[in-house]
């Protein structure tokens, strides 16, 4: 079923609740490819120099389910520790309630939320970029990892396990980032977590198709 822009932001709009969704979504490339050999800063090494190609124009084409969720990101916050602390307990033969756990959320300090820097906030999971008013979807990566992945220079596919390959000199291993906030919120209240929540963020002119709510679209401009 094609889906035009406009109206996978009216159903992003108006939705509520928590669902898995599976995009597929062309987006540039960021931390898979340096501009030079081994992250060289020199021309000489650069990949524009040697074989014509700008690291910035390599797209990164997936296939990744996220959740999607209208519950706000304090209150996911709030969610992972005391999830933590639940099984936690659990584990000792302490049996938690719901009523127990929003006892926990209350004691909790209030997590103080950002200004976005890229765009302007509608609701928890939607925004609006500031370069052109395009949708911007914010989802958080799905515990289950089934994603899957390439990488394109036009129509060039890039195969990042080919050692062979002309781009190889320019591969790089994307290090995970912990969150700084999160973690200085942890520590705040006295708790010891190193699971953080990852949000990632798409264009809705960079997404393809996308699965919600059991149905697939595929997404058009017009």
């Amino acid at each position: 079923m094609k889906l035009t822009i406009a109206e996978l932001y009216q159903i992003l709009l108006n939705f509520v609740g928590t669902t898995i969704v599976r995009i597929h979504a062309v987006t540039p490339q960021k931390d898979h490819f340096s501009a030079g050999i081994a992250g060289s800063r020199k021309k000489a090494d650069s990949m524009l120099t040697n074989i014509g190609v700008d690291f910035k124009s390599i797209m990164k084409e997936q296939w990744t389910s996220f959740l999607l969720t209208s519950c706000k990101y304090p209150e996911l916050i709030k969610n992972i520790i005391t999830g933590s602390i639940s099984k936690e307990l659990a584990e000792i033969g302490i049996e938690v309630t719901k009523a127990d756990k929003e006892a926990m959320k209350n004691l909790l300090t209030e997590w103080e939320e950002s200004e976005r820097k890229n765009g302007t906030t509608i609701n928890g999971y939607l925004a609006e970029s500031s370069k052109d008013n395009m949708g911007m979807i914010t989802v958080y990566r799905n515990v289950k990892d089934n994603s899957k992945f390439r990488f394109l220079n036009g129509d060039e596919v890039i195969d990042k396990n080919d050692t062979n390959s002309r781009f190889a000199p320019y591969f790089k291993i994307p290090k995970a980032k912990d969150s700084k906030k999160q973690a200085e919120y942890f520590k705040e209240n006295g708790i010891k977590l190193s699971k953080y929540l990852i949000t990632q963020n798409f264009r809705l002119d960079r997404i393809k198709h996308i699965k919600l709510n059991g149905i697939d679209y595929e997404i058009v401009s017009e």
